[in-house]
């Protein structure tokens, strides 16, 4: 057993409070989920110490290091799954249970992590909205307990034990070159897997198998000590969601929590502070409160189908976490780690085992069941069923780069053919292209025109075009690499019909309730230098705008810029399902005056650039807000969510306009 140290359960206090508090929405901690980090490298040198000891002494028990981790993980986990179900019964939706009976099955699985990653994109309902989220880290961790000791067996059965220090760097300084490699690439792979993270939970076994020195000087002390605490705070407080994590940036909490513990062996102000009554208390309870805090979070934001909670809402729901934390702590987690409940190995492990498959069950059992839809009434699931009414091209067309072959719609064409030959038209763009598809296949079929589809997720069609920290950069420059290419270089796609959202890379600011942070826009500018940016997202986009537009004119192509779709401000299938449901309101519709407040920017400055280089513009405002904007595409749904019209919604709004365009191109029947 190892020796007790109080100032480490005040380094979870240090990292839960800010990871509590981030996620309750406070504005000044957007950095808070670095404590994260902390507690990865917490892990990494309690549990290497443990089992170094262990095997060092020739009596380590793979089940019994199993055992101890089922009645430390479990039955907290757990319950808490069991709380969030009942909740979850009575507020979330049935798609929303159906992902939670999902994720119980990931997390019982022990592959949450892994299926978080695979299901959260860029048109996934919000993360904010997922109540066992947060389970990712306990299944990077789990991964953790079941290769590491296999892995450390091995080296003490086939390598010299002084050995063991420099294969566990070995391994940690690859998985941390793997994570910075993958955070500029693979975001979310980088953010959710465990072999980019392991390095964090390595540089804490690291520090458990090695003999590091004593520091003699006080003053040294002291100074590694407030060194190592600011590492964690300063991130707390100046990263924020759009800081490339973990990578690089992940380096100074990580190595200061690894500071931080092997000083703390040492007399000094900053372990001494950590080693008082209060932050010891917060941090015993630190497992409970994580994984009470999200799911009520979480819970509270789907009742009221917003992200957003007010500061009163936010104190309540970690008020609340606390309370449970301490019931949770108390009633559960002691218990079965003082074995006040199956004392004995065996009945843990197959209590454990089979509580595990039984909730594994469970969960598929309500994913299979869809949620339950029978809990609610039909138009509410009609209005959530919208979110889904998305452009029937985009899983085979959309993200296809030119050297794949373009999707090509309309005449002759039931659903869509790969081509990479000619096409009447190319609409070249983001989602919100995309969203646009299905008013251009009927358009086009009914003029007798072909269009070829060019659609990217986030990427504005713009050479060099990008985000500061933007996940999509490098897959953008790629793909509208590709697509100027073929302008330049062939004679394909007579016109092209370029369309964005407009307004949020303009503005650079989200609206109304969407989640997610500002953008600033970056541009690689191919004939000025570098230093040439101008520092402005309406000045960047004009100028990247204008340089793109005028180079695809120079090879005699026509050029439509389409504007602006409007932005309500709200998801619209989940807040009217919701007030459906629950009978509460939903927020206003934009009017037609906060439309053009909102959109003004963007569309003088489209306009100012197809002026400039004989393009065209056309107004895809007027048809969808004249007199405010409207939701309901007849009695239809017309967003799926709160600025990509549904298809249905493209259709009745679109189509007639995009056949007036199409047609006055001169690409109509029988030519």
């Amino acid at each position: 057993m190892i020796a007790y140290r109080p100032d480490i359960d005040g380094l979870r206090t240090v990292a839960i409070l800010p990871v509590v508090l981030f996620h309750a929405g406070l504005p000044f901690m957007k950095g808070g989920y670095v404590g994260v980090d902390v507690f990865f490298v917490l892990s990494g040198f309690l549990i290497t110490t443990i089992i170094a000891r262990e095997l060092d002494e020739e009596r380590f028990s793979l089940l019994g290091f199993y055992e101890r981790r089922a009645r430390r993980i479990l039955p907290a986990l757990l319950f808490v799954i069991v709380g969030t179900l009942i909740a979850g019964a009575f507020i979330l939706l049935p798609d929303a249970l159906d992902r939670l009976g999902a994720s119980v099955t990931a997390t019982a699985l022990f592959g949450s992590n892994i299926y978080f990653w695979r299901t959260l994109g860029y048109f996934a309902p919000a993360a904010e909205f997922e109540p066992l989220l947060h389970t990712w880290s306990l299944a990077v961790e789990e991964q953790f307990y079941i290769f590491f000791p296999l892995i450390m067996m091995a080296i003490y059965a086939f390598a010299q034990k002084a050995r063991v220090a420099a294969i566990i760097g070995i391994l940690t300084a690859i998985s941390l070159v793997l994570a910075v490699i993958a955070v500029e690439t693979f975001t979310m792979a980088a953010f959710y897997l465990t072999p980019f993270r392991a390095w964090e939970l390595g540089l804490g076994s690291l520090l458990a198998v090695t003999r590091l020195p004593a520091i003699r000087s006080t003053a040294i002390r002291e100074i590694i000590a407030f060194g190592a605490l600011l590492a964690i705070l300063i991130p707390v407080f100046f990263y924020t969601p759009m800081t490339p994590f973990p990578g690089l940036a992940a380096i100074p909490p990580v190595v200061g929590t690894a500071a931080l513990v092997y000083i703390g062996k040492q007399e000094n102000v900053v372990s001494r502070t950590l080693s008082m009554r209060p932050f010891v208390l917060v941090g015993l309870i630190s497992y409970s409160l994580y994984l009470w805090h999200w799911p009520i979070l979480a819970l509270m934001r789907a009742n009221k189908a917003a992200i957003e909670l007010s500061f009163v809402e936010a104190c309540i729901a970690v008020a609340l976490s606390f309370v449970l934390a301490i019931f949770s702590y108390r009633v559960v987690e002691q218990p079965f780690r003082k074995r006040q409940f199956l004392a004995k190995r065996n009945p843990i492990l197959v209590t454990s085992a089979a509580s595990l498959v039984v909730f594994c069950a469970l969960g598929i059992g309500i994913h299979l069941a869809q949620g339950f839809p029978a809990r609610v009434s039909p138009d509410v699931t009609l209005a959530a069923a919208a979110a889904k009414d998305r452009s029937p091209y985009r899983r085979d067309c959309h993200d296809r780069t030119p050297s794949q072959g373009l999707c090509v719609i309309g005449a002759d064409i039931d659903e869509f053919e790969v081509s990479s030959g000619n096409a009447d038209f190319l609409i070249w763009g983001d989602s919100h292209a995309d969203a646009l598809a299905p008013a251009a296949q009927q358009a086009a079929q009914s003029i007798g025109a072909r269009v070829a589809i060019a659609t990217s997720t986030a990427c504005i069609p713009v050479a060099r075009l990008g985000r500061e920290g933007g996940k999509f950069n490098a897959q953008c420059e790629a793909f509208n690499d590709g697509i100027v290419e073929i302008l330049t270089e062939t004679d394909r796609y007579p016109t092209v019909i370029l369309s964005a959202r407009w307004a949020f890379s303009a503005e650079g600011t989200r609206y109304g309730e969407e989640e997610g942070g500002d953008v600033s826009l970056t541009w690689e500018n191919p004939l000025q230098p570098v230093d040439a940016k101008p520092s402005a997202n309406a000045a960047i986009l004009t100028a990247a705008l204008d340089q793109t537009v005028a180079t695809i004119r120079a090879t005699g192509r026509r050029v439509i810029i389409l504007g602006p779709t409007p932005e309500i401000g709200w998801n619209v299938p989940q807040r009217l399902a919701h007030s459906r449901w629950s009978g509460q309101p939903t927020p206003p519709v934009p009017s037609e005056e906060a439309v053009e407040l909102r959109t003004q920017r963007a569309v003088a400055l489209l306009m100012s650039v197809a002026a400039e280089n004989g393009a065209d513009y056309i107004d895809t405002l007027e048809p969808i807000c004249t007199g405010g904007c409207k939701i309901f595409a007849g009695d239809a749904i017309a967003f799926a969510d709160d600025d990509h019209l549904t298809a249905t919604g493209a259709r009745y709004f679109l189509t007639p306009l995009l056949t007036d365009v199409f047609s006055s191109s001169g690409a109509t029947k029988g030519s």
